[in-house]
Formats: C-alpha cells, sequence, structure tokens
C-alpha cells in the first residue's frame, strides 16, 4: 500500500518531512496523499539541478473539468502543500531554452526533441518561472523560444464546435454555428496570450532574445486546428517521417 512506499523511502534514508504529498496518518505511520479521486499519471517537475521538486498527477479522470493536480498533503498532519514548480529537462549551461506550459508536455517535447526545456505548471503561473530564467541567465543562457499551445493562434468564430456540453446551453448556439465570436473561445486565446506577454516582459527584464514559435497554421495566421501542442506537433511529424521511410523501404515511393 502506500504506507509501504512511504516505508522503503524511509529505508533508503531519505527524510518526508517536508516533502510535497508525504504525511503523517491516522496509525502515526508516514503515508503519501494517493487516492481513488487523484488517481493518474505521476508527472515529475525536475529542478535546474535535476532533483524532484514535485509532482504534477494527470488524471485518469477529470475532476471538475481538470486535468491536472499537485501531489499534496495540505492540511493533513506534518503535510506539505506543493508550490507549483516550473521543471527543467536538458542542459542547464544551455544558449537557448525552450518555454511550455505543463510538466507533461515539457517532459514529451524534451525527450522527442533532445532540446533544454522549462515547462509552467500553467500559462498564468510566472513567478517560479522568472527564478528560473534568472539562474539560466547566469549560467549563460541568451535566448528562450516560446513553445505555448497554438490556442494563441485560435479561430474565435463561432461554430458550434467548443464543448458539446457547452454549445448546446449556449443561447447563440444554432446546429453549424453562426460564424461570430464564441466568448469562450475569445476568453481561452486571450488567456494563453496573456501568459506569452508575460514570459516576453520577463525575457524584456532580464535582457534575453525571445522568439515566439508556431505551427500548424492556415495560409491566413490562424492554427488549423490538428496539433495544439509542441508535443503533438513534434509527435505528428515523427510519425510520418516513420510512414515515409517505411514507404520508401517497402518500395512505394
Amino acid at each position: 500500500g502506500t504506507e509501504n512506499l512511504a516505508r522503503k523511502l524511509i529505508k533508503e534514508g531519505y527524510s518526508l518531512a517536508g516533502v510535497p504529498g508525504f504525511f503523517f496518518n491516522d496509525r502515526r505511520n508516514w503515508d503519501i496523499a494517493f487516492y481513488r479521486a487523484n488517481r493518474g499519471i505521476l508527472c515529475p517537475a525536475y529542478s535546474l539541478g535535476g532533483e524532484i521538486a514535485g509532482f504534477q498527477i494527470r488524471m485518469d479522470e477529470p475532476l471538475n473539468d481538470r486535468k491536472y493536480l499537485w501531489l499534496s498533503s495540505t492540511n493533513r498532519n506534518r503535510g506539505t502543500g506543493s508550490r507549483s514548480p516550473v521543471t527543467f529537462l536538458g542542459n542547464p549551461w544551455d544558449k537557448t531554452i525552450r518555454v511550455t506550459e505543463g510538466i507533461l508536455k515539457a517532459t514529451i517535447a524534451h525527450s522527442l526533441s533532445g532540446y533544454s526545456f522549462l515547462g509552467t505548471p500553467g500559462v498564468s503561473q510566472y513567478k517560479e518561472l522568472r527564478k528560473a530564467l534568472m539562474t539560466l541567465k547566469q549560467n549563460g543562457l541568451e535566448e528562450v523560444q516560446e513553445y505555448y499551445d497554438m490556442d494563441k493562434y485560435l479561430d474565435i468564430r463561432c461554430f458550434g464546435d467548443y464543448k458539446s456540453s457547452v454549445c448546446s446551453c449556449c443561447a447563440r448556439y444554432s446546429p453549424g454555428g453562426d460564424g461570430a465570436d464564441c466568448e469562450r473561445k475569445q476568453n481561452k486565446r486571450e488567456q494563453i496570450r496573456d501568459g506569452c506577454g508575460h514570459l516576453y516582459e520577463i525575457c524584456d527584464e532580464l535582457a534575453l532574445r525571445c522568439v515566439r514559435k508556431t505551427w500548424d497554421m492556415t495560409p491566413e495566421g490562424i492554427w488549423a486546428g490538428k496539433q495544439k501542442g509542441i508535443d503533438d506537433y513534434w509527435w505528428a511529424c515523427k510519425k510520418n517521417i516513420s510512414l515515409e521511410r517505411g514507404l520508401i523501404r517497402n518500395g512505394y515511393e
């Protein structure tokens, strides 16, 4: 059980006091806050030094439309809450760093590309991001590449395709949509653009060159709606390359 996980860590010499997610249970044993309600994939957030700073959980079943939760033991006996850290993967001495939102997304993007990545818990959480960029600047960082989701170029026109549970209750909804601006889409786009703006401001303050990255765009400069995250896009590219190599190898090209 979960007590055994804590017990193994203690036997290996680790102290669990002050570690997010661990707490003293009713039997006065160290335990970890794994429950049926937060069951999912553990996504570690790494510090610049390579230590695990916390865990984000990719929920098997979203809770109140939330896909991610932090492993936390706030309000439990000797428990500790998470500080919502950024994650870093790669070489802390690189001249270039890529920034995206999402702990898991940054992990996948780094795995697919080999590039150094910073992943924020969300576009509106930039306090820890600034601290990380300040440290990387001291290490010789020169350029930041912004890889936030392509919602920043979301087509905000209403086509009745935002979310079935939302669109069906919308007073303006009509089958196929009417092409007018969707307020929810507009709010979503503005939220991620605000996050991009905060990153650009931080880079400006730290005298770091910042480059916006885009993909899956229409000729009109709007997101085409296929690969939203950079992890999705690079994975699609990887699959296409594998398919092309297979066709060539089998004499189809």
